[in-house]
Parts: C-alpha cells; structure tokens; sequence
C-alpha cells in the first residue's frame, strides 16, 4: 500500500518579500481599530458636553468665570474639519490595501512590493495621525467634564436634571391613566354598540344558516339533473351567423395589463369575440380613466366605459349580505350599466366573478344577463378556510372569513346563479359541483374554460437550453402565496437533497414582502412581473403548480402545455383541465411524492420529452381560445329570440343604435356647430330664443336640432321657419338624459350647444365666444364650456330668487357639488361640449339632473370644463307655489339618483342661514317678493328637497 503524504510548501523570494506588508497591514488595522475607538469616545463625550449646555438651567444660570473660559476657549489640539468629514465619507474598501493579486509572476512582484511599501507607509503615516488627533479630542473632552463636574454649578444642575426626568415619568404616568380612564368609560358604551350590532346581525344570521341548511338537504335529496355539458372543442364553426349581438361585459378588475387570470381571460376572449360581437366595456377602475388600457382594447371593442370605484367594505347591518359584494356595491355603478344597456341598445349583459352578481338587477326586463364563475365562490372560501387562510394571511380577513361568512357568500351565489339566464363555469367539474344547489342543475350552466392562445405560446426549439424549475403566479390571489410557501418550506428542500443543483426562479406580479422573505433560500430566484412568460417557459424544464385552494382552471398550466414545458400540480391544481397524469401531466400532493416528480423530469430527458409534447398537442386540440370564443358565441345566440335574429340587419342596427357615427356624412359639408333644443310649447319664450340664434354672427355654419315631445303646431311651424330639424319622441317617453342623447344622436356638428327653450341669448356673438374654448383647445382636454344666466329685466316676469345661481340654489347640497367639481354647477341651459366627448361619455339615463350627472362623469374621467359667466343668455321662471315644490321635490330624487343625501340637519341648517332672510327682508321692503312663493321660499327650498330625497320615486311634472 502507497501513503501519500503532504509536503510543506516550499518558500519563495516572494513570500520573503511579502512579510513586511504583512506586517504592516497587520499594524494598519490595530491602528485603524484605535483610531475608531478613540473618535467614538470624543463623539460620545461632546455629545454629553452639548447636553449639559443645552439644558435650561445651564443657559440661565451664570457659569463662574474659570468654567466659562474653559469652555469657550479654542481647540488647539483640535484636527481639521475637513480632514474629518474626508475621514467619515472614505469608502471601506479605502482603508485597507489590497494584495497582490494571485494570478501575479515573481516579476510582477518584484515590479509591484516596491511601490505597494510606500503606500503602506503613507496610509500608516496617516492613519497614525488620525488616531492621535482623535485621542487628543478624546482626553481634553474628557477634562472638560472633569472641570464642569467639579464647578459650583454642577452640584444644582444634578438635582435640577433629576427633578425634570422624574416629572417627565410622572407626567406620563398620569397620561396614560388618563388614557385607561377615557377607555374604561368608553368600554361600556363600546359594549352596547357591540351588543346593538350583534343583535340587528342575529335574525340575518339565523336565516343565513337555516337557508343554507335546507338548500344543502334539498342538493342532496334532489336527483342527478346534470345535462350534458358540451367541451368547446366540439363547436363547429360551419354555420356563419351574420347578426352580431350587443354584448355589454363588465368587470371589477382591470383588464391591462393583463398580469392576472381574469384579464387574461377576458383580453383573450374579447380579441376572438371582436369579429362576430360588438363588444361594449365596463371596467371597475379606482383611478378612473386609464388611456394605456382604452388604447390596449380599442381596436377589439367599440366602446370603453369606466366607473370610478375605490373598493370599501361597507358590512351589511343585517348580516345578509357577504361582505365581498357589500365592496362592489354602488348605485352609481347599476345606473352606468342601465345608462350603456339602453344608450346601445344591448343584447347580453356578462357580468365577471360572483360579486357582480349583485348588478343583475340593473339590466331592464328582457335583457338576458350571464353570469361568468371564475370561481365557484363559496368553493374557494371553504378551501382556504380548511387551510388556515384566515389565521396565516392578514389579507383573508380584510373581506371576513368565518364560518358565518361563508354562509352569507354561500347563499349570495346561489341566488344570484338562480336568477341570471345563464352562467358559465370554467370545467366540468365547477359545473357539476354548483349544479348540484340548482333546481334545474346544470341546464343553464356552459363549460368556458380558460384556454390559451396557441399561436403566441409555441414549444420551443428542440436546440434550446433549458435548465431548473419555473413557478409563476400573481401573488395578490392567497392561493399562489400559499402554493408557494408549500414549495418552498415542504418541497424544495427534499428536492435539494435529491438534486443539489436544482435552480428555482419565481415569476409573478406583486410580490409582497412576505413573498421576498420566504424566497431567500438557496437556489431561489424572485423576478416578479415580467412583460412576457413565454421565454421564461421556453427556458425552464419544469413548471411546478402546487395548488391547495382555489377552484376553476389554471392558466399558467394551459401556458405551459402550449409553450412546450412539463407540469407537475397538484390534483386540486389540475382540477377541470381533461389531462391525464404520467401522459401529459404529473400529478401529486404530497411533498415527497411532488419532489419525486419534478426530479424524474429535470434528470429523465425522454420523460420530459413525451410529457411536454402530449401536453401540447391537448392544448391545441382542446384548450384553444378560438374554441373557446365559438362556444360563448353559440351560448349568446341561445339568449336571443330568433326573429329578432332573423329580421335584423347588423349595419342597419348599427347606424341606428349608434347615429352619432354619421357614416353617411361629408365632413367637409356638415356645420360645426349643433344648437340643440328640447321642446314643449315653448311660446314667446321659444320664439325670442330662435330669433336671437337667427342674429347671431360666427364665421362658421350652424344648425338647429329641436326634439319635441308634443308641442302645438304653432311651435312647430315655428320651427320650420326658422331652418330646425325637428324629430318627435312621445311625451311619456321624455326623460332629460335619453332625450339630449336622442338629440345629439341627430346633430352633425363636431360641437354640440345645448340651450333651454326659454333661454335667450343677450348678444349676437354669444355663440361664437361659446364655442371658442372649445375650437381653440388643441389638446382636447377642454369637455365642456358653461355658460352664464340672469333673470330677465321685466319683473313681472322675474322670480324673485332667481332660477339659477347662488340665490336660488343657497342649500348646502349645491355648495357641496360645486365645491367638489372645481367651482361649477354645470347646467345643459347653456352649454357647448365637444362631440368626441360626448361620443364617449353620454347623458344616459337621467329624469333630472342630466347636467350634474354628465358633469361628474367628465371630471373623473379627468377632462376639464371652462366657465365663461360673461357668456350669457336670458333665463327665468315665474314659480307658483305647487310649481315650485315640484321642482324642488324633484331635484331631490334627482340627487339622491345621483348617491348624494340631503340629511335633516342640512335641511334645518340651510332654513337657519341669516343671508337669505336678509334678502327676503330686503325683497319685502322694496316690494320686489310678493308673491307668496317668494316669500315662503326659504322654508320651502330645504323642505321639499329633503322630502324628495328621501321619499320622492320619481320626477314630479
């Protein structure tokens, strides 16, 4: 047998050489340690010293001569300021000198030692100095404290100081008994408030679990009344469908960029759709207007609508309602989808995820709505709760998570499954599982899976390199966090084991801190969100979905069949997507067993091969979102009657539904300015108002748009006469918002001028200053000009109060609106807005209050209107006492159409207000208020309103 032993390295001419700068080094940083030490004294004492002087008693005591020029005598051994600060600001790596590199020759040595001494020398020369200096601060520190303890002063300084601290403890010991006494009051009034709201909650919750009781006895007693549940990819597309339904698709989230499942979804199927639907938008968005998402969907949609809504829980005193609806809740939000269902004349109404479910009822009768179930709601709250959600993520109690939760969202999602005429689930398996709690099981239920897009996510070259194991997932849906930490704490270690190489990379939007700390293993890479997954799936050998909770279909696997990449999941994770595991997917859920299945692919090359191919060839065949779009297509067509299929020309409708289009019209002949009147019997007031259009001077054309709502023949030859296009809707029909729409629909101008029948303009240039914002803005932010308003100079015919402006609308509410929207009341009386703008946001629905309505929509969208007081024309009304009421009344409805409340304190407040009794003082003693409506005006102002508020349903004629 042949013993190795090691030989003592042998010595060389370098390391001989190297002993010294060893050496020195050594002593560097004994030095360079002194030095920091002694600066860390003198710091400490100057700080002392400054306190001391600081202090109150030292400041208004005189210090004895000798301690006072002690102390104010100059530094001699002080260093230099500089030197100091060029001390604190030298990097680290400045400190201590670098070796010889080791890939350096003895003659590169001999070259370098020489002149690396000097160095050594110089910064020891140096840093000696500098710890000199610093012990030199440090000793004449410490004798000035030596001097300032040892002076008279000191000895009533010490008790003096003493005496502060302790009142300083005291005082904050009586602070905070204050505080415990304050909550020890509060705690009783606290526990009635507790015992209120618990009590108001009990008889909801009480019916919440008897209902979801008997509902889950009558599932299981019912018989098996699952349909067959047709797969998409068995749509044939031989039939061509020429009419192209109206579909209005709403959603609570964002759609772009589309970095979650559900924009993903929704991108997807709406680019598919674009061909054979027209697709109106309605997106949820806490920001408003988004223009990178309009510019994203525009050419796929014809209309993008936003609804300004910041999510906030708002619980429902009875306990009836779960709170993730109570979030999405706004009537605000139900008028925006009633306003774009009759404004486009809408087919379908889809409405996303469960918590819009709610909006059903904003769709008018006949309009079918379809319910889309990312998730089977109440599924997914009973798998995250089995996990512990709600005590491991402080985000799963933000929208609430107990058992009784769980009742409220059960019963919520069942309701509103049993009254949509269609609903859609992602697999089968959400199918065959919600179906079990309807009457009529799954015969309204259609399988729309996720699928993916087949073109874009291709396997990769069979050349490329790949290596390690992909995770991704966007990390604000729990389930992915928790997947993750499964990953991380369970398997990834027992992978390591086996695999000691093993890299992990990690890729999803909105990592949160909790995220960045579990990942900080070894092995593990966190990029976040990327523009694009593909890559990142053509570079890995496995993609690993190690879903515990949750419900539907996975996009991320779908991805990775068609980009060519192996998964290995869970069975939930998998759960309604038809693969079969050890053929194109790996299936497992315990930790060792997934660990096992991501090493045989990262180290079997045939394996992953056959996984990855068979995974691809299934999303192509089945998984594809053309088949998808097919599928939902034959699903809207099933919604709508068939003679309104057989007798509608898409064009036709289309010109029709949407005339503000004006296909038909040459630009370069139409006016550019549209007046639009709405009219009744408009009498002399009308017939002035026409004459002082005929008279106005603009070196641009104009027409006159009048809608009438059956107006005598005289106002109507009248008209006539004066150039309108007049068009008629029936009186029973008027309502502000839908008439202005109808009469703009018909204007052809690119600036639409609304003006009241009864008012008169003043000058003969008050269009063309009107219109000059708008026609002079370049950037288009400018939507809107208001113009201004005054009674009319005969007083017979003048309301005292006015019928615009401060005196008339004195109430609170009013000052609140104009306070919020920059300083203006916008009113249609006299007006000009911007066609395209109006294109986009129109008037809608609205029985009163039309202007303000228009107004807030444009502000949050984030245009600008442009008041122009100066601008004005001659507007007034002659109230009776019931006429005034009436209108009164009526724009409290409209306020409280609007989500503003007129309270009874505002209502008593506005009555109290000195100005306005002032004024009718004045109005009295000039004999200017006499007509018992003036005179009873500031009582009846706030009264009606508040009544109207609260109790009016509709618009008092």
């Amino acid at each position: 047998m042949t013993t190795a032993f090691k030989s003592e390295p042998t010595r060389t001419e370098s390391d001989d050489r190297l002993r010294p700068i060893d050496t020195r080094e050594r002593k560097f940083r004994r030095i360079e340690e002194e030095r920091d030490c002694y600066y860390n004294e003198w710091k400490h004492a100057e700080d002392r010293i400054r306190k001391i002087r600081s202090s109150l008693m030292w400041r208004v005591s005189k210090p004895s001569t000798a301690i006072g020029r002690f102390l104010d005598r100059p530094n001699s051994e002080s260093i230099p300021d500089s030197l100091v600060e060029a001390i604190e600001a030298r990097p680290p790596e400045d400190r201590i000198p670098k070796k010889i590199p080791a890939s350096a020759g003895p003659s590169s040595a001999a070259r370098w030692l020489p002149q690396q001494a000097l160095d050594l020398e110089s910064q020891l020369n140096r840093i000696t100095y500098e710890r000199d200096g610093y012990y030199g601060e440090w000793r004449h520190a410490e004798h000035r404290l030596r001097d300032i303890r040892s002076s008279d002063l000191w000895y009533g300084w010490r008790p003096y100081r003493r005496f502060q601290e302790r009142l300083r403890s005291f005082l904050s010991l009586l602070g905070a008994i204050c505080r415990l006494g304050k909550e020890t009051l509060l705690l009783p009034v606290r526990a009635v408030v507790l015992v209120v709201t618990h009590a108001t909650k009990l008889p909801g919750t009480i019916y919440t679990a008897a209902w979801a009781a008997a509902t889950t006895l009558r599932s299981k007693l019912r018989a098996d009344g699952h349909s067959d549940l047709e797969s998409p990819a068995h749509v044939s597309d031989n039939h061509k469908e020429s009419f192209r339904p109206r579909v209005l698709v709403v959603s609570p989230y964002h759609l772009h960029p589309p970095n979650h499942g559900s924009a993903v979804r929704l991108v997807n199927l709406i680019r598919e759709l674009s061909d054979s639907c027209e697709i109106h938008v309605l997106i949820f968005s806490p920001h408003g207007e988004n223009p990178e998402e309009r510019e994203a969907l525009e050419p796929y949609c014809s209309r993008i609508s936003y609804h300004p809504l910041v999510p906030k829980l708002k619980p429902d005193p009875f306990g009836l309602r779960p709170a993730i609806a109570e979030v999405f809740r706004s009537d605000r939000a139900a008028a925006k989808i009633r306003d774009i269902i009759v404004a486009h004349d809408i087919d379908i109404v889809q409405l996303e995820h469960a918590e819009l479910g709610q909006y059903r009822d904003a769709a008018p009768a006949g309009v079918p709505v379809v319910l889309t179930e990312h998730d089977v709601a109440f599924r997914s709250h009973r798998r995250r709760r089995k996990l512990g959600f709600h005590n491991r993520f402080a985000e799963a109690r933000i929208v609430r998570s107990s058992t009784v939760d769980l009742l409220r969202l059960f019963r919520y999602e069942i309701q509103i499954c049993r009254r949509v005429q269609q609903m859609y689930a992602m697999s089968k398996t959400d199918a065959k599982y919600l179906g079990r709690f309807l009457a009529d099981g799954t015969s309204r239920l259609c399988v729309a899976p996720n699928a993916v897009n087949t073109k874009e996510f291709r396997a990769p070259d069979p050349d490329s390199v790949r290596h390690g194991v992909l995770f991704v997932g966007n990390f604000n849906h729990l389930p992915n966090v928790d997947a993750l930490e499964f990953l991380l704490k369970d398997i990834w270690p027992l992978l390591r084991l086996r695999v000691p190489d093993a890299r992990l990379t990690i890729v999803g939007a909105n990592p949160s801190d909790r995220v960045r700390q579990i990942t900080d293993q070894p092995g593990v890479t966190i990029e976040g969100e990327v523009p694009d997954p593909r890559p990142y799936y053509h570079r890995h050998l496995v993609m690993v979905a190690p879903i515990r909770a949750g419900s539907g279909t996975r996009l991320k696997i779908l991805e990775s069949f068609a980009a060519g990449i192996p998964v290995v999941s869970t069975t939930l994770g998998a759960e309604g997507i038809e693969a079969e595991d050890g053929t194109n997917i790996l299936i497992a859920d315990r930790a060792m067993d997934f660990a096992g299945a991501i090493e045989r692919l990262l180290t079997d090359e045939s394996l992953n091969t056959s996984i990855s191919t068979a995974a691809c060839e299934l999303a192509r065949d089945r998984y594809d979102w053309r088949f998808v779009a097919q599928r939902t297509f034959r699903n809207y067509l099933e919604l709508i009657p068939e003679e309104k299929r057989r007798s509608a020309n898409s064009a036709a409708t289309a010109d029709e539904t949407i005339p503000v289009d004006v296909r038909g019209i040459d630009r370069e002949t139409a006016p550019s300015v549209s007046i639009v009147i709405p009219t009744l019997n408009g009498g002399a007031d009308f017939e002035r108002c026409l004459e002082s259009i005929r008279n106005q001077k603009t070196d641009f054309e104009y027409e006159i748009v009048c809608v009438d709502s059956g107006s005598s023949d005289r106002d109507l030859d009248l008209m006539r006469r004066h150039g309108a296009r007049v068009s008629s809707v029936e009186q029973r029909d008027f309502n502000h918002g839908f008439t202005r729409d109808h009469a703009a629909s018909l204007a052809r101008g690119k600036i639409l001028v609304f003006l009241s029948q009864d008012a008169v303009p003043i000058r003969n240039d008050w269009l063309e200053q009107l219109v000059e914002p708008l026609r002079r803005d370049a950037s288009g932010t400018v939507a809107a000009v208001q113009g201004g308003s005054t009674d009319v100079l005969d007083p017979e015919r003048r309301f005292f109060w006015g019928t615009a402006g401060e005196r008339f609308y004195f109430t609170s509410e009013s000052h609140r609106w104009i306070e919020r929207y920059g300083g203006v009341g916008f009113s249609t009386a006299n007006c000009a807005i911007r066609r395209v703008i109006w294109d986009r946001y129109r008037f809608g629905w609205a029985p009163i209050l039309e202007d303000k309505k228009w107004q807030r929509e444009i502000i949050d969208a984030g245009y600008e209107i442009v008041s122009l007081p100066d601008v004005r024309i001659f507007h007034s009304h002659n109230y009776g006492l019931r006429s005034l009421f009436r209108r009164c009344a009526s724009e409290g409805y409209g306020w409280r159409t609007l989500g503003e409340k007129y309270r009874l304190i505002d209502a008593i407040s506005d009555v109290l207000t000195p100005k306005v009794w002032r004024e009718l003082r004045f109005g009295l003693q000039q004999n200017e208020a006499r007509l018992i409506a003036e005179i009873a005006f500031p009582l009846l102002r706030p009264a009606a309103l508040w009544w109207g508020n609260h109790f009016l349903r509709r618009v008092l004629h």
